[in-house]
């Protein structure tokens, strides 16, 4: 009879009550929801995040045009989209159209977006959705060309407008002072850099340390209450 019991007080004596054992979940709860706060958002949708580029008359590159076009492009290159907006730029004959391309510092290495479209005051959009993602690689250039209309180069040709350089990093890229009026809603530039409620890298750390804090309090008056 006594051994039975002294096994069961030996069977159980390892075991968390179960309001500790609530409490210690709760914790590692709140704890994998702070993470989760202060980490940015841009994190996981790296590769859906636009990259910016900003677009003008570039020196020892550009040579053909009104010097004083600009324009903003953005590029979702998991999704294989690109989308380019150009004001400035010198009306065309009919024989002829505006090309964007992108290349990496490697020779032969650009890629043609597409052509631009073109309004009656001077203004370029493209809006496309490639057939293939565009490949990860370190793109150095974007550049507008006027081509022959309909053609589908290797290369854009010797009448190079503007140009803009970018980094692949996700939202990269300096948005310019003064965007483009192309007659629409305002455009908003740049991504989040905090996290998903908006907290910055060091309102997040005490946020966690606040969590632990508390858990670990929880915790230590559950163990006093078993000791007494």
């Amino acid at each position: 009879m006594h051994s039975r019991e002294a096994g069961g007080a030996r069977g159980t004596r390892g075991t968390l009550p179960g309001g500790t054992l609530s409490l210690l979940v709760a914790g590692v709860a709140l704890m994998a929801f702070a993470l989760a706060l202060v980490m940015p958002a841009g994190t996981a949708l790296a590769n859906g995040t636009p990259i910016h580029i900003t677009l003008s008359y570039l020196p020892n590159v550009s040579n053909w045009g009104p010097q004083n076009a600009t324009g903003v492009a953005e590029l979702i290159t998991s999704e294989g989209e690109a989308r380019v907006t150009v004001a400035g730029l010198e009306a065309l004959s009919g024989a002829d159209e505006y090309q964007t391309w992108i290349r990496t510092a490697e020779p032969n290495s650009w890629v043609r977006l597409g052509a631009l479209q073109m309004t009656a005051n001077g203004i370029g959009r493209m809006d496309t959705v490639l057939q293939q993602p565009i490949p990860e690689r370190a793109w150095e250039l974007m550049q507008v060309s006027v081509e022959p209309k309909g053609t589908q180069p290797t290369a854009p040709g010797n009448r190079l407008t503007v140009a803009g350089r970018f980094s692949m990093t996700p939202g990269g890229g300096v948005p310019p002072k003064v965007l483009p009026n192309t007659g629409g809603d305002n455009p908003v530039t740049g991504v989040p850099t905090t996290g998903l409620l908006g907290l910055s890298g060091g309102g997040g750390v005490l946020l966690v340390l606040l969590v632990v804090g508390v858990a670990s309090f929880a915790l230590g008056r559950a163990g006093a209450r078993r000791g007494a």
